[in-house]
């Protein structure tokens, strides 16, 4: 009994190990295109849809704001034109479920 305990445990800490793994750039270039439900780390919702040719647009109610996005190293970098000029958020990102991701700035982003 016990040793069914501790293999169970073993299987329960290892896949949150695996979880807990950074994906790689090709990973990301390969998830990432198509449209996802974001929620900013302050709650906020967002449709955000990535197309293959480093083109996207979020969706925040009604309003439309267009970036281009693409894979540096191992981080999603995505620019779009801010008051100030041309504005660059990269971030990495880990899998926390299925078809579930959370960047490194508390961004989670779904299907």
């Amino acid at each position: 009994m016990n040793r069914i305990l501790i293999a169970a445990a073993l299987a329960i800490a290892t896949t949150g190990i695996a979880h807990a793994k950074s994906l790689t750039g090709a990973e990301m270039q390969k998830i990432y295109p198509g449209t996802w439900n974001m929620v900013t780390k302050k709650g906020l919702k967002v449709k955000i849809t990535f197309e293959r040719d480093g083109s996207g647009k979020m969706r925040i109610g009604s309003k439309h704001t267009p970036f281009v996005w693409k894979v540096k190293g191992n981080k999603l970098c995505t620019s779009r034109v801010a008051a100030k000029g041309l504005k660059e958020s990269c971030s990495s990102a880990r899998k926390i479920g299925t078809n579930k991701y959370k960047s490194s700035n508390g961004t989670i982003i779904s299907k």
